[in-house]
C-alpha cells in the first residue's frame, strides 16, 4: 500500500509533495480502543450525514474547506 501512495505523491508532486509519504496506517495514537459495538455506532451514525457533492450548495465544499 505505502508503494503505491509513494507513486501517487511523485505522480501528483506539486499537488502532494511531503503528503503521502509520511503517512504511518501502524502508528497508534493514545491507548483507548475502542469496542465493536461503539464503532458499529459510529460508522452507522457518521453515513447519516449528507456529505455528497450534490448536498451543498457547490461541488467540492469539503475539499475547499483545506484550501
Amino acid at each position: 500500500m505505502f508503494v503505491y501512495l509513494e507513486a501517487i505523491e511523485e505522480d501528483n508532486i506539486d499537488a502532494l509533495q511531503d503528503v503521502l509519504k509520511s503517512i504511518n496506517f501502524n502508528k497508534k495514537i493514545g491507548q483507548r480502543t475502542l469496542d465493536d459495538d461503539t464503532l458499529i455506532d459510529f460508522i452507522q451514525n457518521f453515513e447519516k450525514i449528507p456529505l455528497r457533492d450534490q448536498d451543498f450548495k457547490f461541488p467540492d465544499l469539503l475539499g475547499s474547506a483545506y484550501v
